[in-house]
């Protein structure tokens, strides 16, 4: 929940969306990098929520200039996954 969001940041937004920006635009590196990141999870019916998740971090760091918003962000997100998920795993036993 914690390290995976950490290395995907830094990968994702801290490298390939401002390699992306810089030759696609604002738009379209925020659209290429999500999609990516998207493709990357494997998981065909979480493709859209994961784009905009992306699309949500890239913002993010866009607006802040710091990858600490989208780390801590996507932390939140994937904490708050893990939990609704044993949640509804401990509600259907």
């Amino acid at each position: 929940a914690v390290l995976a969001p950490v290395a995907e940041e830094v990968l994702f937004r801290g490298i390939l969306l401002r390699a992306a920006v810089r030759h696609a635009g604002l738009l379209g590196g925020c659209v290429l990098t999500s999609l990516l990141f998207a493709a990357i999870h494997l998981h065909i019916p979480s493709l859209a929520p994961i784009f905009i998740l992306s699309f949500t971090l890239s913002l993010a760091y866009l607006a802040t200039g710091s990858l600490l918003a989208p780390i801590t962000l996507h932390i939140l997100f994937n904490v708050q996954s893990l939990v609704m998920m044993l949640l509804l795993r401990g509600s259907s036993s």
